[in-house]
């Protein structure tokens, strides 16, 4: 298993149960919190710049200062640089820059990823504050975000106020967050987290909101600390994740110094006090950003709709509903534990999981990005109908191209007298997963005429074809218009060879239905991810054996070809089959059989972590910073960060280089030197000859005897010290007739080592050690 990393020793740490979760809050439970500190050992952020939009930062807060970016901030509101506290209200931004990078520094408490930097965006968050004005803000901040070269926007406000207030910026709002996802970070996308809002209660859903309703944001949801979601958190079917939020308030951050922000105290500086603690979305989101900027240290090539993803995939949602919050359904996917993924209006695809995130981001192959989104429109039958007062009505609609799907978007254009007593959502294919966008909203001033674009992400990893979509629509009160109505979806376009993912849910959900246990797909070439699975493993791919997940069975079926297979972090088993199989033991001491083909041990870190020895036929492939080891049988190649090493040439070069150490410099090799001259010729594809060469020209060689030695000398060493005898009269002539014709000295050395007489009888112990399958690189 993985050794854990030393915890942070921050005073405020052990408040923090977002981080780690020892029951310290009432009614909270052990173990419910982001699951990250054993990432911490590999990952902290480092390398990875946020902008967190907000509403002012105490920007001299000694927990903030050693991350924050004050040279990239700006305060938007008055247009100069800089995104200090201005106002007695600018108390928010504080506490949310803290939870992303509050610093780990032996003072107060730390942030998701320490080791990031930030920026503050100050935009102003008051209740006055017009519509357009806070859209001119935020568009400002978004160019702003391009030309800084930020990876993550943290963003705990929104624009709503009453339902489908802001509905006619919609598009603006889109198009700002569009062109963040198109062209942040080199083409692969800024990644925007939004919180979800916290409105439960008044009857709000997230679909009223465009800053919550975008295909370009993750939306995040408030759970408590017992996983379940919190009594204000905002549903809505654009929620991806929840995340810590706290109810009642308890979540501890970075606070305006002395008696401004929430602890009105002289002394302050965190939120560490029973009526100043943080809480709600605004919590949520800021944590589900640090976990992105762990994943993007982790890999960064991931596109934004991989980080959203692998968010969905990697998300906890087995116990996390509650009594009238619990509406998780099972969508049409088939690459999540075996089947479908459980998704809801209240908490998304459950619980942000940043180790299961991380490990998934590590392993992750894909690029999805703006530039091959792929997109399908559907027919739809009836365009336009009246719906009368106390009616209700269907509008069906199906796709004639295939999709694998991300978002959904379902635009409407409406009018009516009343829109308070109008439902409306849209329901899959399989007549049970809807995702609910209006629901008899409250409000003083709603809107009689209505234009807007609905975002849902239930139906991830599900596809366009499988029967038809219908959008409901229930009327209780005066009658409905709808004047037209679409549906688009986005995601990748359709590959046979498929990435099936397990995480630690896989035993639950397995255990409600077994036909998970079995992956059967004959058509196409596979992988499994497992790597967020922290159990032991045992994944077989020879036919008709059983392996399993989580202390659970898992069979791959007859017929079904996997490529490729990564495991986590528990001490894992794996076995190839005839084809030319990839893996990746993960984390802990695995065993890898590669069986029959030419078959792969896949490392993601680079080859200078590792050290490698033969032993008995196997190999050994030991990780010296994790303190942990991999037992190799039947592998042919090793894959590490910078590329794959043919194991077999490895030694065959091994075994040259330690011969030129006895034959040209009368002496064993020493590791560092053995691994200098063999990374030079499978890396550098430096020939074994000017290996040799090297050698000759060496100053250790220049200063031997030999340096000066006729050919005939020099040719009677090498059978003095690599044949241990004299040369015969035929054999010098032979090779003094070679020298004479222009062959290379090293070229005659190497020649020499690779004789019969040599490696049968000749080579020293360490070099034969190396033949039969000893240390390389130990």
């Amino acid at each position: 298993m993985l050794i854990m990393s030393a915890l942070p020793a921050d005073p405020l740490f052990s408040l923090q149960w977002h981080l780690r979760n020892t029951g310290q809050q009432t009614s909270g439970l052990e173990g419910y919190d982001t699951h990250i500190s054993r990432v911490w050992s590999d990952y902290t952020g480092q390398g990875v710049l946020l902008a967190v939009i907000d509403d002012g930062f105490d920007e001299t807060h000694p927990d903030l200062v050693g991350n924050y970016r004050g040279d990239l901030s700006y305060d938007f509101e008055h247009d100069r640089a800089g995104a200090a506290a201005t106002k007695p209200s600018d108390s928010h931004g504080t506490a949310t820059l803290g939870l992303i990078v509050a610093s780990n520094n032996g003072i107060g408490g730390v942030g998701v990823a320490y080791g990031a930097e930030a920026a503050g965006y100050r935009m102003s968050l008051d209740d006055d504050t017009s519509a357009p004005a806070m859209l001119s803000m935020f568009t400002a901040a978004s160019q702003k975000a391009l030309s800084d070269g930020v990876a993550i926007t943290s963003n705990s406000w929104g624009t709503t106020v009453e339902p489908f207030d802001n509905a006619e910026l919609q598009s603006d709002y889109t198009q700002a967050m569009a062109n963040l996802a198109q062209s942040g970070r080199d083409g692969l996308g800024i990644i925007n987290v939004f919180a979800g809002g916290n409105s439960r209660e008044e009857g709000s859903w997230t679909a009223y909101d465009p800053v919550a309703n975008s295909p370009y944001a993750v939306v995040v949801a408030a759970a408590k600390a017992n996983g379940t979601i919190t009594s204000y958190s905002t549903p809505g079917a654009s929620i991806l994740v929840a995340a810590p939020g706290a109810d009642p308030s308890s979540i501890v951050t970075t606070d305006r110094q002395g008696p401004l922000g929430y602890n009105t105290a002289a002394d302050g500086d965190y939120t560490n006090s029973v009526l100043s603690a943080f809480s709600g979305t605004s919590a949520a989101a800021p944590i589900v950003a640090g976990v992105v900027a762990l994943m993007l240290e982790a890999n960064p090539q991931l596109g934004y709709r991989d980080v959203q993803e692998i968010l969905a995939y990697s998300a906890k949602s087995s116990a996390v509903g509650a009594p009238g919050y619990s509406d998780f359904v099972q969508n049409r996917a088939a690459d999540w534990n075996g089947g479908g993924l459980y998704v809801s209006h209240d908490s998304g695809y459950g619980n942000v999981d940043a180790l299961a995130a991380v490990r998934l981001a590590e392993t992750w192959t894909k690029s999805s990005t703006y530039e091959n989104l792929g997109t399908a429109d559907a027919q739809v039958n009836t365009l336009s109908a009246t719906i009368d007062a106390g009616q209700q009505a269907r509008f069906r609609a199906a796709f004639d191209t295939d999709l694998r799907i991300q978002h959904i978007l379902l635009k409407v254009e409406l009018e009516t007298t009343d829109l308070s007593g109008v439902t409306l959502g849209l329901i899959g294919p399989d007549g049970q997963n809807v995702s609910q966008f209006i629901e008899k909203p409250a409000g003083e001033e709603l809107p009689t005429t209505l234009s807007f674009t609905f975002d849902t992400t239930h139906y991830w990893g599900e596809s366009t074809l499988g029967g038809d979509w219908a959008m409901a629509v229930q009327n209780a009160n005066a009658a409905i218009t709808i004047k037209s109505w679409s549906i688009q979806a986005l995601g990748d376009s359709v590959d046979v060879n498929k990435t099936y993912v397990y995480t630690d849910e896989y035993g639950y959900y397995s255990s409600l239905n077994t036909h998970r246990g079995v992956l059967e797909n004959a058509t196409g070439q596979h992988t499994i991810n497992a790597s967020a699975v922290t159990t032991d493993s045992v994944i077989d791919l020879r036919a008709r054996m059983v392996g399993s997940l989580v202390n659970t069975a898992f069979a791959v079926a007859d017929g079904t070809v996997i490529s490729r297979v990564y495991a986590g972090d528990g001490n894992d088993t794996l076995y190839g089959d005839e084809h030319n199989n990839i893996l990746f033991g993960g984390r802990g001491n695995n065993v890898l059989d590669g069986g029959d083909g030419v078959d792969t041990a896949g490392y993601i870190f680079s080859r200078a972590s590792y050290s490698i020895t033969y032993a008995g036929g196997g190999l050994t492939v030991a990780d010296v910073q994790r303190g942990t080891t991999d037992i190799l049988w039947d592998m042919e190649l090793t894959s590490f960060a910078e590329g794959t090493l043919s194991l077999r040439a490895a030694s065959d070069q091994a075994v040259s280089v330690g011969g030129l150490y006895q034959g040209l410099l009368g002496r064993g090799m020493d590791s560092e030197g053995l691994r200098y001259w063999t990374d030079l010729a499978l890396d550098h594809a430096v020939s074994l000859g000017n290996v040799a060469q090297g050698f000759i020209t060496s100053e250790e060689f220049r200063s031997s005897a030999l340096a000066g030695a006729t050919d005939h000398q020099f040719v009677e060493a090498l059978y003095n010290q690599l044949l241990d005898r004299s040369g015969e009269e035929v054999g010098v002539d032979f090779w003094l007739s070679r020298l004479t014709a222009g062959a290379q000295r090293g070229d005659i050395a190497l020649e020499f080592l690779a004789s019969d007489e040599f490696r049968t009888d000749h080579m020293s112990d360490t070099v034969r050690d190396i033949a039969s399958g000893g240390n390389i690189w130990a």
